[in-house]
């Protein structure tokens, strides 16, 4: 299975968790890096920007920088 993976930057450049596009998904599933975001942890989003905001609005920061992508597996 292939995937393609995405750091999501939390608040203070930390790091909100990953978010994972395998191949024949839809939508990229999260992965919390810690219990700030636990309550997103598994979920899937359709975009990217959804993901985003999603760990936006968990801080209610909207300075946070845009997901960085991974190496492809």
């Amino acid at each position: 299975m292939n995937s393609t993976g995405y750091f999501i930057r939390g608040a203070q450049s930390d790091v909100a968790g990953l978010a994972v596009r395998y191949t024949n998904s839809t939508g990229y599933k999260f992965y919390a890096s810690c219990a700030t975001y636990a309550h997103l942890d598994g979920r899937v989003f359709a975009t990217l920007e959804a993901v985003e905001n999603a760990a936006r609005a968990a801080t209610a920061v909207d300075d946070l920088a845009p997901a960085r992508r991974l190496a492809t597996a």
